[in-house]
């Protein structure tokens, strides 16, 4: 989801950023909590996948991505949209971004008309968990170490 007035060299410049920041994102989130956010998939494949498959939205401080929410309004049967990875570097974390982000999510489902958002977080992430249901979102199921959580979108 680019912004029309960038240039086609500036947007893959910093389509590169991201890409790197998280790849390095993940691979620093593994060493601390050994929490595999990828289920065993390339992180490289899956990057690149999320990349060009997913609506993101990117949290930057002074030109540097901070975090990133990635999602898909895809599923127009349903009218479900579902959020795949949320992602906050540790220097920002605590300031709100996460709330900040997956709330900008809600609100860009919400005016394309859809109905409900799902995510799955590790039930092992309390934080993550916590700011999940802070936004409304409850607890429907789960599969081996993942919550799945859901929201109604007004």
């Amino acid at each position: 989801m680019g912004i029309s007035c960038m240039s086609d060299e500036y947007e893959q410049t910093m389509s590169g950023v991201i890409e790197q920041w998280l790849l390095k994102a993940i691979g620093d989130e593994y060493e601390a909590t050994k929490l595999d956010l990828l289920g065993g998939r390339d992180a490289k494949t899956y990057v690149a996948k999320l990349l060009s498959a997913a609506e993101t939205v990117v949290y930057s401080n002074q030109g540097e991505p901070q975090a990133l929410v990635a999602y898909y309004c895809n599923d127009r049967e349903t009218l479900t949209c579902f959020i795949s990875m949320v992602i906050v570097s540790r220097a920002a974390r605590g300031r709100g971004v996460a709330l900040g982000l997956v709330s900008s999510v809600l609100a860009s489902a919400a005016e394309r008309g859809f109905k409900r958002c799902c995510l799955e977080v590790y039930s092992r992430n309390e934080p993550a968990i916590r700011l999940y249901r802070r936004l409304g979102f409850v607890a429907t199921g789960g599969r081996a170490e993942l919550t799945i959580m859901e929201r109604e979108i007004k």
